[in-house]
């Protein structure tokens, strides 16, 4: 009699329904969740972390551009620039508005990855729709630098970091070697 009372509670155990987070919400609010959780790792540094929450938040709603834009972000800084330049395009297709940001940064991982002409194209369309694009004039930095224009290399590095953009030390040590 006691093993078929344990029985029926390890059975009722097993087969009740049982709250799950996932299941009372849609899948857009998880993968809004999972991302604003990736910056927040972000934020703290944690990057590897970050990174696990943006794909997480791509599989749980593969339309959700903000999350193939933290992906790439964090690809770019890894200098993944084929994988940035990738989920950067996507996240540019799945945006319902034109993310500035998406195309200065595709612009500036196009440069570095050596397609100038391309990497300008995507950098000058970040600026027609924001002038103020931080990484739009960051790119322009390293653009006129590639060029050899150390005059309009450092004009947009000023700008940019005036709108708030931190450059990386290798763009700073380009700017001082190689654009005179």
């Amino acid at each position: 009699m006691k093993h078929a009372i344990l029985l029926i509670i390890i059975l009722a155990v097993l087969f009740l329904p049982t709250p799950s987070y996932a299941e009372d919400k849609e899948p857009e609010t998880v993968a809004v969740e999972a991302t604003e959780k990736g910056w927040r790792y972000f934020g703290i540094g944690d990057k590897a972390t970050a990174l696990k929450r943006f794909r997480q938040a791509t599989i749980l709603d593969p339309g959700y551009a903000p999350a193939y834009y933290g992906v790439a972000y964090i690809y770019s800084l890894q200098d993944r620039l084929s994988l940035a330049i990738q989920y950067y395009r996507k996240a540019i297709e799945l945006a319902d508005s034109p993310d500035t940001h998406a195309y200065g940064n595709l612009g500036l991982a196009l440069i570095k990855l050596g397609k100038r002409a391309e990497g300008l194209q995507m950098v000058q369309k970040a600026l027609a729709i924001d002038p103020d694009n931080s990484e739009a004039h960051i790119g322009l930095a390293s653009f006129y630098c590639a060029e050899k224009n150390g005059k309009l290399a450092r004009e947009h590095l000023e700008r940019g970091k005036s709108l708030g953009a931190q450059p990386g030390p290798e763009l700073i040590g380009l700017l001082k070697t190689t654009c005179p």
